[in-house]
């Protein structure tokens, strides 16, 4: 599965339980977790989690498109390859998911090959909506 929203997005924007500018949103960095656009949170795509972090720099671009700045994960194993979900901190153990990824910006799985700091910049949208920092590469349309 290349890098894709889950189907509760929508809903959470509707209802106001997500907020892309001031929700805490963190990436999930986890090795084996499966992707089905119906799951809602992070039990149901399964995979070990290896890092969390908080995504920083968000911004809502015409068109639908929430943009953050790359997450950057600590102390990850190398020689494996990993996907990242976006997820919703709604305060509980089990947080919503929002979005997958498993490609990074050259459309390759998520590998590492040292051991240390793993920095997630998936592909930017195409197209790239004008004015937007080019740091940003977290990306999801809704």
């Amino acid at each position: 599965m290349a890098n894709s929203k889950y189907n509760q997005v929508t809903d959470l924007l509707a209802t106001g339980r997500l907020n892309w500018k001031s929700s805490s949103i963190l990436g999930y960095l986890v090795q084996d977790a499966t992707f089905d656009p119906d799951d809602t949170t992070v039990e149901q795509a399964g995979g070990s989690v290896y890092s969390t972090t908080l995504i920083q720099g968000r911004v809502v671009a015409p068109g639908g498109l929430f943009l953050g700045y790359p997450a950057f994960f600590q102390n990850v194993p190398g020689g494996s390859d990993y996907e990242m979900l976006l997820v919703l901190d709604q305060g509980m153990q089990n947080h919503s998911l929002l979005a997958f990824f498993d490609e990074d910006d050259a459309g390759l799985p998520l590998t590492t090959t040292n051991s240390g700091t793993f920095v997630l910049r998936p592909e930017m949208p195409d197209p790239v909506p004008e004015n937007v920092d080019e740091l940003m590469r977290l990306w999801m349309r809704v």
